[in-house]
C-alpha cells in the first residue's frame, strides 16, 4: 500500500502592541506569542478514490471511475466527439480497466493533498443549479469516508478534478465487456 506523508500545521500569532498611544514600539515592550492549534505528522493511508460526473447540455462527458490503493482503475466513460456533441466519441465511450503508473498514482495523491478535499464541507452544494456538470469524489482515506458534491469547484479542487477528467484519455486502459456498479 502506497502512503503519501503529510504535515499540517495552523499558527495563530497574537501581537501586543502595549499602549497604542507610545511611539516606536520598542520590541522589548511587545509580545509575539505562536500557539500550534493542530499539528499532524501522520502517514495518509488512501484507500481509494471514486470520482462522476453528470451530463451536461453541451460537450461535458459522463464519466464513472474507481481508483484503488493498489493503483487500479475501473473507468466508464462517454465522450462526446469534438465538432459533434450529439455524438459519442467510440474510441472513449465504454468500460475500461487498468492500472495507473507510479508517477501518475504519486501525482493523484498529490493532488488529492493539494485539494484539501477532507477539510471541505461535506453538505450538498447550494450551486447545483445551472447547465454545467456536477461532479461528485469519494475519498476513502484513513478509514474516513469524505464526499463532496460540486458544480463550481474551489480553485483548490481544480487541479485534481482536471486530472481525474484526463485519466480517461491520457491512462493505457483496457476495454472490457465487465459491467461496472459504481459506489454512489
Amino acid at each position: 500500500m502506497h502512503s503519501a506523508f503529510m504535515i499540517s500545521l495552523s499558527l495563530i500569532a497574537w501581537l501586543n502592541f502595549g499602549q497604542p498611544e507610545k511611539k516606536g514600539f520598542p520590541l522589548a515592550e511587545h509580545a509575539l506569542t505562536i500557539v500550534p492549534l493542530a499539528l499532524q505528522d501522520s502517514t495518509a493511508a488512501f484507500s481509494k478514490l471514486i470520482f462522476h460526473t453528470s451530463d451536461c447540455f453541451g460537450s461535458c462527458p459522463v464519466i464513472h471511475l474507481e481508483i484503488l490503493a493498489d493503483r487500479s482503475i475501473r473507468f466508464t466513460g462517454n465522450y462526446n466527439k469534438e465538432k459533434n456533441y450529439s455524438e459519442a466519441d467510440s474510441l472513449a465511450y465504454g468500460n475500461f480497466r487498468g492500472v495507473l503508473s507510479e508517477q501518475a498514482f504519486n501525482e493523484l495523491l498529490e493532488l488529492i493533498i493539494q485539494s484539501k478535499i477532507t477539510a471541505l464541507d461535506s453538505e450538498q452544494n447550494p450551486l447545483l443549479c445551472c447547465d454545467g456538470a456536477i461532479k461528485t469524489l469519494v475519498l476513502y482515506q484513513n478509514g474516513t469516508r469524505t464526499s463532496h458534491n460540486t458544480m463550481f469547484e474551489s480553485g483548490a479542487l481544480k487541479p485534481l478534478i482536471a486530472y481525474l477528467y484526463s485519466l480517461g484519455q491520457n491512462t493505457d486502459l483496457t476495454r472490457t465487456e465487465e459491467n461496472f456498479h459504481f459506489e454512489k
